[in-house]
């Protein structure tokens, strides 16, 4: 077994279905990047499209990640501590 799958095992079912999620919102962050340097000279570092913003102010548009993460079902006053395990 790799040491990733052993390491993915471990992760609790919420676990695993946020962080499938943040995975899935980088590549779609990701997908959108390299189409916008496609006829485009200027491109930014990964380090400022990679900034996945999940907290947004109440009178701002809600941040992808934090929509993405609600339809997965795992927004709950639970969700804080499982992101902070995560990190």
């Amino acid at each position: 077994m790799s040491k990733h799958l052993h390491l993915w095992e471990k992760l609790n079912q919420r676990q695993q279905a946020t962080l499938t999620t943040i995975y899935r919102a980088d590549q779609s962050v990701e997908a959108a990047q390299k189409e916008s340097w496609r006829g485009s000279s200027i491109t930014e570092k990964a380090s400022v499209w990679r900034n996945l913003q999940y907290y947004f102010e109440p009178t701002s548009h809600e941040s992808l990640l934090h929509k993405l993460l609600f339809f997965a079902g795992v927004v709950d006053q639970g969700l804080g501590s499982t992101l902070q395990v995560l990190e």
